[in-house]
């Protein structure tokens, strides 16, 4: 199942680990649809709108979301590349990456 339109600003904290307690198989299939979102596009969502980033928001909560998941034991996804996305985010400078873009002064 695809799971796209994600706000993770307004859900990291609150839905997505009750779903990693309650719907452990719902939210395994939004861990993949990130990580599948990451192959498509290079980058893990933030808020994702009508299938496109919308670079809205701040930080990265698609980080804490599947961190938070998988120490909560959901690892039937794709780790390699949603920890090749976490550590591309968090170390790409500012000027080439995009989920920070609006940092640079």
């Amino acid at each position: 199942t695809r799971y796209s339109v994600f706000s993770l600003w307004d859900t990291y904290r609150n839905l997505h680990p009750l779903l990693t307690l309650v719907y452990p198989e719902r939210q395994t299939d939004m861990l993949r649809s990130m990580v599948d979102m990451y192959k498509e596009h290079g980058w893990l969502p933030r808020w994702e709108l009508f299938g496109r980033e919308t670079y809205t928001m701040e930080g990265d909560p698609a980080i804490a979301v599947i961190v938070d998941s998988y120490l909560k034991g959901l690892r039937d996804f794709d780790v390699e590349a949603a920890y090749e996305a976490m550590k591309r985010s968090a170390t790409t400078p500012g000027k080439d990456n995009p989920i920070r873009l609006k940092f640079i002064v």
